[in-house]
This record gives C-alpha cells, sequence and structure tokens, in this order.
C-alpha cells in the first residue's frame, strides 16, 4: 500500500481554505454563545438587583445585533471562497467546450489566485498532447 503521508495534513491550498470557514462557521458562533452564557451567568446577579428588565433587553439585544453580522460575515467569506472555486470550474468547462467544438486551442489560462490552478495546469497538459496527437496524424 502507498504511504500518503500523515492523515491529517492538509493537503492543498483549496482543503486549507475550506478548513478556515468550517472552522470560522464554527468558531464564531461558539464563541459568541460563550460570551452570552458567560453574561448570563456572571452577571445577572449584578444587573438583577438593580434592573432586571434592562439586563434582559441588552441581551436580548446583544444577541439580535451580533447574529445578523455574524451571519453575514460568513456568509461573504463563503462566498468569496466558492467565487474562488466555482468560477474556474465554470471558466475551464467554457474553454474545454470550446477547445471540443473547434472554436479555441491553447492551454487554458485562469486568474493567478483562483485555487484551481493545479487541475488547469494538468488538463492543459493533456490538451497540449492532444494539439500534438492531432498534428502528428493530420500530417
Amino acid at each position: 500500500m502507498k504511504n500518503r503521508g500523515p492523515l491529517l495534513a492538509v493537503k492543498s491550498k483549496l482543503q486549507g481554505h475550506l478548513l478556515w470557514l468550517v472552522f470560522l462557521s464554527m468558531a464564531i458562533p461558539t464563541l459568541i454563545l460563550g460570551g452570552v452564557v458567560l453574561v448570563l451567568v456572571e452577571f445577572p446577579s449584578q444587573m438583577a438587583e438593580t434592573n432586571p428588565e434592562e439586563f434582559h433587553v441588552r441581551l436580548l439585544l446583544s444577541i439580535c445585533v451580533l447574529t445578523p453580522v455574524v451571519a453575514t460575515a460568513l456568509f461573504s467569506w463563503a462566498f468569496f471562497l466558492t467565487n474562488r472555486m466555482v468560477g474556474p470550474v465554470e471558466r475551464m468547462i467554457q474553454e474545454l467546450d470550446a477547445r471540443v467544438r473547434g472554436t479555441a486551442s491553447g492551454p487554458i489560462i485562469l486568474r493567478p489566485k483562483d485555487l484551481l490552478i493545479p487541475l488547469a495546469e494538468k488538463i492543459n497538459a493533456v490538451i497540449a498532447e492532444w494539439e500534438k496527437l492531432k498534428k502528428t496524424q493530420g500530417s
């Protein structure tokens, strides 16, 4: 059996980005919930003695404000990350379709920060071999 390296190693840039997204999706809500629980456990006795209604209003307001902010931040990050994955896939599909139709030739070019550049490089190698084969068979 082939040794694939450490089991818990991040093997690609794409995997690293996805892991950050998952981590942030878990960590941020957990930290917010932890803060809310801390407020509920630590400060109720002080505020309950002075003004319990104000305490509950502030707590509810904190939750109502933080939840949409966190959800928006996570959605924005997810959108940015998926755009870096889906955009190159869509471009590669269009480029490959153009090559199959014969309306384009040469390598597929992606943006420098796209996450699927290694896949595009492999596809470009296949395209180069295919074009070489076509030239040798055509001559």
